[in-house]
């Protein structure tokens, strides 16, 4: 698409162009009531002067009545383009609601303007000999006038201007062969083409910087929605995640920064009617919008594994989870790690299963550092029968930290492009005494490495093992669903 079409291109949707379409022809509209307005008031304004002039001037009696000649067809043509600038903006103008029709209308007028000009110069020319404005001067200030109202293209604002340019060289070719002066005629027809192109630059340059400044108004308006959107979009995405949870037994907490306005980790969270603890935590592929997306789907997974399958065991929830993102998401490139953590805090127990997650780390209370690494690949990559996973069984004892976080930890990076790395990870674990919150100590320190800059998102989790239920606890015993995942 050209730039002297109407329909300007000036971004890749189609609802942007439709925008720049609306606002063209509505500016058109606005500008073309004021062209009509301007010519009113630049022929009252000229026969105002005239008169004026004519008033004023002294001549003698012979000379006076050629003046007052001249002078009234003057009067007779300004007045014939006062009535036709009144009659376009009266009865052309409101008619107008498409831009076509704007420059249809535009056309129109100038060309009878033109033509009422023409025929009074000519009237002046057989009569009196001589011009008040040479025709092609007139042809260049309707030409420029109208560029410098109507937002139009150069070829449009040729459309005119054409025919009047044709008549005036028919017209000077043939006045030029009457009087001798065919070489002169003819130098001037050639060289008239050049006042035009006044008239299209100025029209070139207004649509062209129109065109730039609704570009800009329109990626402004675009950026504060999609900012007002995904500020929404972050309220309602973080609302998914649990809240701390602390009481004599445990303290469960979590710190999540997205490297976005959201992101694709995600932790969830609750305690089953046995005091049972379940952890789950997951890491879309990317980071974003869409990673934020797909993390919400996998939430209502879990949440109907919840209510469905309240008991089973972590190895059959990464099961279902891989099953649910091999049919849904890997056909779209998406895949996800997942660790699924079950802690019985009667007995200390936890049993977890890990797909493709980093390694969950352990951390007494005096400082040593247990690592558990995964079980099975990352989830959508295995059809569900060679999808072996197994759950792996670890004694916690009271002051046993369990550490769950997000390779956005140890993946980050410092301004050489240097990782955090897991040693680091391991070698902060061993702190002594304790922080207060690992989560917010940890986070602390990739700040610090990598200077608030993030390439990933950072979710970090920590659940503190403080204490067994007391073996009076009157909780029913935790049913086995070995099977339960081989009927669904």
């Amino acid at each position: 698409m050209t730039a002297d079409e109407h329909s300007i291109e000036i971004s890749e949707t189609p609802q942007s162009q439709g925008e720049y379409e609306i606002e063209l022809e509505r500016w058109f509209r606005r500008r073309f009531a004021w062209l009509c307005v301007a010519f009113v008031a630049l022929v009252s304004i000229e026969a105002t002067l005239r008169v004026i002039s004519f008033l004023t001037g002294a001549a003698g009696r012979s000379a006076m009545q050629d003046r007052l000649a001249g002078q009234f067809v003057t009067f007779l043509s300004s007045a014939a383009i006062l009535v036709i600038a009144v009659r376009f903006y009266i009865f052309v103008r409101p008619k107008i609601e498409r831009r076509d029709q704007a420059v249809a209308a535009a056309t129109n007028l100038i060309v009878a303007l033109g033509a009422t000009t023409f025929a009074f110069q000519l009237v002046m020319l057989l009569l009196f000999k001589r011009q008040p404005v040479p025709m092609i001067v007139s042809i260049f200030f309707w030409h420029v006038v109208a560029s410098a109202f109507l937002p139009w293209t150069p070829r449009e604002s040729l459309r005119p201007i054409v025919p009047l340019l044709l008549a005036w060289s028919v017209f000077t070719g043939t006045y030029g062969a009457m009087t001798g002066g065919v070489w002169q005629s003819l130098v001037m027809i050639l060289a008239s083409p050049v006042v035009l192109l006044p008239g299209m630059l100025i029209a070139h340059f207004r649509l062209t910087r129109h065109r730039s400044r609704f570009r800009r108004e329109l990626s402004n308006r675009f950026f504060v929605s999609m900012r007002r959107e995904l500020q929404q979009a972050r309220k309602i995405h973080e609302s998914l995640f649990p809240k701390a949870t602390q009481d004599a037994h445990f303290r469960f907490e979590y710190r999540y920064r997205p490297a976005q306005e959201v992101g694709g980790d995600f932790i969830h969270s609750w305690i089953d009617q046995h005091g049972i603890i379940h952890l789950t935590l997951l890491d879309v592929t990317g980071h974003g919008l869409v990673a934020a997306m797909t993390v919400n789907r996998l939430y209502g997974e879990l949440e109907r594994l919840r209510y469905e399958h309240p008991y089973l065991r972590p190895g059959s929830v990464l099961s279902l989870l891989n099953r649910y993102v091999l049919l849904t998401l890997a056909p779209h490139k998406i895949f996800a790690t997942a660790v699924m953590v079950r802690i019985d805090p009667r007995s200390g127990q936890m049993t977890y299963a890990n797909g493709g997650h980093p390694p969950l780390f352990v951390r007494s209370r005096g400082g040593t550092v247990r690592e558990y690494d995964s079980t099975v690949p990352v989830l959508g990559v295995l059809q569900p029968q060679d999808f072996g996973v197994e759950d792996i069984s670890v004694q916690l004892e009271p002051g046993d930290m369990l550490l769950l976080y997000t390779d956005g930890v140890f993946e980050a990076r410092d301004r050489r492009n240097r990782k955090w790395g897991l040693a680091r990870l391991r070698e902060a674990l061993k702190r002594q005494p304790a922080p207060p919150s690992w989560p917010e100590f940890l986070l602390t320190l990739v700040d610090g490495y990598t200077n608030g800059v993030l390439d990933d998102d950072l979710l970090v989790a920590s659940l503190v093992f403080n204490a067994h239920l007391a073996p009076s606890s009157k909780l029913p015993p935790v049913p086995d669903d070995a099977t339960t995942v081989m009927s669904l």
